[in-house]
């Protein structure tokens, strides 16, 4: 087809009312999942800003149930290498993760822990005691900006683990690791292990990060909600005049 054709077919389609109506549509739904993430974000930060930042002894002191927000290091011990990746790491976790076909609607997944080794543990150099605090797994995988890697992340390698003939079951191998000597900020609950602490995840609003101050935190949620809010209202508008444009 001639390039000017098909120049003119789109032009008439965009003047379609149903192709207009549509459009506006599509903004609809865009303006609205901007909102949402950004009253998301706004309500994280601002709990998350009402938590203190503590040392690793004030946390040792602090009641189960505290939430709190801690800073230190990952380990820079005995070095392992993920068994599929090969990434030198200080702790990693290999999970299979078996999904069940219920029905044509509706699957069933479940996780099951194959291998783990390593240290997980969050450590300072400011000479509090204890100098190490525990971080959990379902903590540390939990990011708290999306633009950042939490303290365990998930490795590029994933594998196939096979099916379950007869049984409608999948499986798939995923490699977990901790990047030895890394800055990670952390925000979470206080739980105790036995006499240890460890911080633990109790809500949405808990997560790691690797690489940001609790003080770039702000700056950076801020311009998340900037950007969610522009967007938000530029979908907004533009569905608006859409939808006048397909009325009219």
């Amino acid at each position: 087809m001639p390039r000017g054709s098909w120049s003119a077919s789109a032009l008439a389609r965009l003047g379609d009312p149903d192709v207009v109506g549509f459009s506006a549509f599509l903004l609809y739904v865009v303006a609205v999942l901007s909102a949402v993430l950004f009253r998301r974000g706004q309500l994280r930060w601002r709990r998350l800003r009402s938590r203190p930042v503590l040392t690793f002894a004030q946390v040792a002191a602090a009641r189960p149930g505290t939430k709190v927000i801690v800073t230190g290091r990952t380990g820079n011990g005995r070095l392992g290498y993920g068994p599929f990746s090969g990434e030198p790491c200080v702790w990693y976790q290999i999970v299979r993760r078996a999904t069940r076909e219920i029905s044509s609607e509706a699957t069933e997944t479940t996780e099951t822990v194959e291998q783990e080794w390593g240290d997980r543990h969050l450590y300072t150099d400011d000479g509090d005691a204890p100098t190490r605090i525990p971080v959990t797994v379902t903590l540390g995988r939990q990011s708290l900006l999306a633009s950042r890697s939490p303290m365990i992340r998930q490795s590029v390698a994933d594998r196939d683990g096979g099916t379950r003939p007869g049984k409608s079951i999948t499986y798939r191998l995923h490699e977990y690791v901790v990047v030895a000597d890394r800055p990670v900020t952390v925000a979470g609950v206080v739980r105790r292990r036995g006499a240890e602490p460890e911080l633990a995840r109790d809500d949405w609003t808990d997560g790691t990060v690797v690489g940001a101050e609790p003080s770039e935190l702000s700056t950076r949620y801020a311009g998340f909600q900037r950007w969610s809010f522009g967007i938000s209202l530029l979908s907004a508008v533009l569905a608006v005049l859409l939808t006048i444009a397909a009325v009219g």
